[in-house]
């Protein structure tokens, strides 16, 4: 566990020692020089794969290399987790990064790529117990169903194609790794929860789609229209019903993911109806300082542990 100690302001305020004052600074210079050592190694990595990418220009060596340096970066965060974590974690998320960019150029995005992808990010966010992975994994499977996002210039935008299967299949996902974090202990237990969060967001995201833009489903030789207006209803009723629960259950987390949702449902279906007038916009920005400063009333009773009423 590391604490974070203004030591200065302790020795002026004489709750430490000058001997003790002394021990501390001196073992504060030997984490930051391990620190320094750590990502001057980790940029040496970084420059030698960059430049061996650039030289032979091969999918299939950027993915023998990317896991060569993910595997590093594994063992060195289990063998050596004190003295080159920083280095590790560098090399983890390079290596990872460096063979998932490899495999989907190799297999041109397809289905099968992202699943690998997916597979590879999840063994690694267990072995490694990294949060982060555990968090693309998530993203990764999510792109099976069409889930991207880009950028181009003063352009960002967000696609997801499936928008009805996204949703269920991550309304699942969520649910199973609740149940599974609720079994599990310590870093595994986190790891589960964070997964599960990120497929709320995912559910979310998809639902918004949905709530735009009528959905067109094809399993098989079966078609079928999702009316957006459905979607909007359901979105709506499920973030009130999580809202609730979370609340009950004082998981704050969640409940601040779907309040933040709520408002960005609300203020969607508003603008979409009144459109951008600027007495729409003076009503939604007053509403928005409201919505805040309730959010904000609500995590402090969560915090203290305390109903609503």
């Amino acid at each position: 566990m590391k604490v974070t100690l203004d030591i200065d302001k302790l020795l002026e305020e004489k709750e430490i020692t000058k001997s003790e004052y002394n021990k501390l600074k001196k073992l504060s210079m030997k984490s930051t020089t391990a620190l320094a050592y750590n990502v001057l190694i980790g940029f040496g990595v970084v420059a030698v794969a960059g430049g061996l990418l650039a030289l032979l220009k091969s999918s299939m060596v950027t993915i023998v290399l990317g896991l060569i340096v993910l595997l590093g970066g594994l063992i060195m965060q289990r063998k050596l987790p004190e003295k080159w974590s920083v280095l590790s974690i560098i090399c983890i998320l390079i290596g990872a990064i460096m063979s998932a960019g490899g495999i989907l150029y190799l297999t041109k995005g397809s289905v099968g790529g992202f699943v690998t992808v997916g597979v590879i990010y999840t063994v690694a966010a267990i072995y490694a117990r990294s949060s982060l992975l555990a968090v693309l994994a998530v993203f990764a499977f999510s792109s099976c169903f069409g889930a991207r996002t880009g950028y181009w210039h003063a352009s960002y935008f967000l696609s997801i194609k499936e928008s009805t299967i996204t949703m269920v299949v991550f309304t699942a996902a969520a649910l199973m790794l609740y149940q599974l974090s609720l079994k599990l202990k310590g870093e595994y237990e986190r790891l589960a929860t964070i997964a599960a969060r990120t497929s709320v967001f995912v559910v979310n995201f998809a639902m918004w789609i949905g709530s735009l833009w009528d959905d067109k489903v094809q399993i098989g030789d079966l078609k079928f229209t999702v009316d957006e207006n459905l979607i909007a209803f359901v979105w709506a009723a499920a973030l009130i019903t999580t809202c609730v629960w979370a609340w009950n259950k004082n998981r704050r987390a969640l409940f601040n993911i779907c309040s933040v949702f709520l408002g960005i449902h609300m203020y969607t279906q508003y603008f979409e109806y009144f459109g951008g007038k600027p007495l729409v916009i003076i009503i939604a920005g007053l509403a928005a300082l409201g919505f805040a400063l309730l959010l904000k009333y609500f995590n402090k009773k969560l915090r203290a542990g305390k109903s609503i009423t």
